[in-house]
């Protein structure tokens, strides 16, 4: 229990009251304020390495310290900065200014922060994550949107149920998406996935207008190459479903087919040489001009 002297009950209003704790919480020190059934007020820091427990909101009006564990299970948390290896999870939301390294944020509903440090991991149950610059080997996963201005290498963003908004986006990075993926710049070496969306590129200085984005394959002595966004490893797909075979071109960039022999395209179908792939129509050929490194249909019929 707390000691009558450390807190008072102030009433904001008819209808709500809050606990007021008087100081800020010590480094090391546990505080249960589960047995009060009011929103918690922290009229300090919480310091290194403390544990504090709150059964709804809680306001911490300094900062939450490094390796410090804080929930709020029915409520929010909100603090003005998180330092490293802190634990925070929320009933509902969390709002922090910036966030050390290798922090864990869980929520049920939105996680709103400027500045993430690298080897974090944030998740929003049920909600949206809305982010600033993020640090590398940070992991961000919502149900809803995920709105991020920059991305660090290795990083890995997903919504499970919407889209995600982004600015620039380092090599490395791991971006999936249940809907549309937009985005200002992005690293050739970034995987992009959208299951049911598209991926838009900005064309405008506001970032109110966007283009589909197409990738072609780029190749790398020590990285993968990349085709429309998915890695080259062992195999080459395109989806031409009800395209003009007669008409059809294809840009797939600089790569060495000599590399490729065992890929195929649209089909198992092993390669018949180094520049020609096999297609779904055994009539039809996709060959590879390495002049103009740009790979076109051939109809049997145009081959007499």
């Amino acid at each position: 229990m707390l000691r009558k002297e450390e807190y008072e009950i102030i009433a904001k209003d008819a209808l709500v009251k809050e606990l007021v704790f008087k100081r800020g919480i010590k480094p090391g020190e546990h505080i249960n304020f589960m047995d009060y059934n009011y929103p918690i007020v922290i009229k300090g820091s919480i310091g290194e390495g403390a544990v504090v427990n709150a059964l709804f909101n809680l306001t911490v009006e300094g900062n939450i310290e490094a390796n410090s564990a804080v929930t709020a299970k029915q409520g929010f948390v909100i603090a003005k900065m998180i330092g490293e290896k802190a634990n925070i999870q929320a009933g509902t939301r969390i709002e922090t200014s910036s966030v050390g390294k290798s922090v864990n944020l869980e929520a049920r509903d939105s996680i709103t922060t400027q500045d993430v440090g690298s080897h974090c991991k944030i998740v929003s149950t049920d909600g949206s994550v809305r982010t600033g610059n993020v640090m590398e080997f940070t992991e961000i996963t919502a149900l809803h949107a995920v709105y991020c201005k920059n991305v660090g290498e290795h990083d890995r963003l997903t919504s499970r149920k919407s889209e995600i908004f982004l600015k620039d986006v380092c090599a490395y990075a791991e971006i999936n998406a249940f809907s549309n993926i937009s985005f200002k710049s992005v690293n050739e070496l970034t995987h992009l996935k959208s299951e049911h969306g598209e991926l838009l590129i900005q064309v405008d200085a506001e970032g109110r207008a966007f283009k589909p984005y197409n990738r072609v394959a780029t190749t790398d002595s020590s990285n993968p190459s990349f085709f429309n966004g998915h890695p080259l490893t062992e195999n080459l797909s395109v989806n031409v479903k009800n395209a003009n075979l007669d008409t059809l071109s294809i840009d797939i960039g600089s790569i060495n087919f000599k590399d490729l022999l065992t890929s195929t395209l649209f089909t198992n179908k092993k390669i018949h040489s180094e520049n020609s792939l096999t297609v779904n129509n055994e009539n039809d050929k996709l060959t590879y001009n390495s002049d103009n490194q740009r790979g076109y249909l051939e109809p049997k019929s145009m081959r007499g």
